[in-house]
Order: structure tokens, then sequence, then C-alpha cells
């Protein structure tokens, strides 16, 4: 049987994990042998050092040229080379401490962890074990409505701003545009759009190009 090898990657801030979690993408700088399966295993720096905050399962790999040019751009400008999306994609309750895993007399630490190769029996384990780990609470599911502060039954003044501006177009338009149009930076707009758009709040007849849907006009009212 073929091994199926998972990886770790880091996130070195709460601004890009909430990215991560919104978009539930990981744009990479390092390039591996992803493919659809793939298990990543998220780690960041949490009080007991570094630590796995949750994992994915790798639904799709984007290379640049498969972006749209916003998204293409947006890489570029900080040397990501692709996009992993997941599905899905898990939050721990309790970040579970790389000191206290299989991998704690492992020599990579910090930085090196980041694009480390693991083979499928030690993600299994570690796997096995966070779950352990977190005392039996429920493993949050990354879904924009169980993510703290970003509640999808109850718009937020940006989403309500999105929907809004959205409106006003007469064509379907990109985020930048979009962003132009509500006042709300064009990154915070690819953020939001993936929820609006699982919500029924917006639709996308075109790749990159998103319209305002009967529901989404009401409740932007």
């Amino acid at each position: 049987m073929e091994e199926n090898p998972g990886f770790i990657l880091r996130i070195s801030s709460d601004e890009w994990v909430r990215q991560v979690y919104d978009l539930q993408k990981y744009y990479s700088g390092v390039m591996r042998n992803w493919k659809r399966g793939t298990k990543i295993l998220l780690a960041k720096k949490a009080e007991e050092g570094d630590s796995f905050i949750g994992y994915g399962v790798v639904e799709k790999v984007e290379l640049l040229w498969e972006m749209t040019p916003e998204e293409e751009e947006y890489c570029r400008g900080q040397s990501w080379r692709c996009a992993l999306t997941f599905k899905p994609l898990h939050r721990y309750g309790r970040p579970y401490p790389i000191k206290m895993s299989i991998l704690a007399e492992d020599p990579r630490k910090g930085s090196f962890l980041h694009g480390a190769r693991l083979t499928e029996d030690q993600v299994d384990a570690i796997l096995e074990a966070a779950e352990d780990y977190q005392n039996d609470e429920v493993l949050l599911r990354a879904t924009p409505e169980m993510i703290p502060g970003d509640p999808m039954s109850e718009l937020q003044e940006e989403q309500k701003k999105i929907l809004k501006a959205m409106t006003g177009l007469e064509e379907p338009a990109g985020c930048k545009e979009i962003g132009e149009a509500s006042g709300v930076p064009w990154r915070t707009v690819m953020a939001k759009l993936r929820g609006l758009k699982n919500e029924g709040y917006v639709e996308s007849p075109e790749k990159g190009k998103y319209v305002v849907t009967a529901k989404g006009k009401k409740a932007a009212k």
C-alpha cells in the first residue's frame, strides 16, 4: 500500500491563523509533494511552546497561475508559491504541545518544523494523542459560525458593508472592486466572501467574481 505522508506547517501569528480558518486555505512558500488527501498538521507557538493547533486534509492544491489575478498578486507579494484548500479543517480547543508528542525528541525545532515530513503512522499517532489531550472537549470544526467573533448568524458590520456595496454593483465583481466600493480591505473581503457564499448571501457566477443574492440584499438593509 502506498505511503501517504503528512506534513507540518507553522503559522507565525494570530492574524494568519485567522486567515487560514476564515478561508480554509493555507498559502505556502514551501513546496512539497502536496496532493488531495494529504494531512497537514498546523503548528504555532503557544504558552507551552510550539503546539499543534489543528489539522486539515488537503482538498485542492492551487499554483499561482490557477488563482484569480488578485489572489496571485497577493501571493507573489508574500513570496507564496501555492495555496492548499482544506476539507475538512479542524481546530483544537487546547493547543497540543509538541514537546508532549512523539516528536518530543525530534531534532527539528522551531522554524525547522515548517514543511517537515511525517510518516503516516506518525500523523495518526499525533492526531490520536491530540484528541485525547482535549480532555473529551468537542473538537472545534473550522466553520465560520464557530470561530469566535465571526458568527454568520449575526452578520458583522464588515459583512454588511460588503453586501451593501455589492447591491450597488451592476456586474459581477472581484475582491478588489468590492473592497473599493465598501471601504473594506480587499484581503478582508476575500476572507469574508467565503462565509457569505457558504451561507447563501452571495454567489460566484464565474471564478473570482461575485454577486449578491436576494438573501444578501435583504440582509444588507
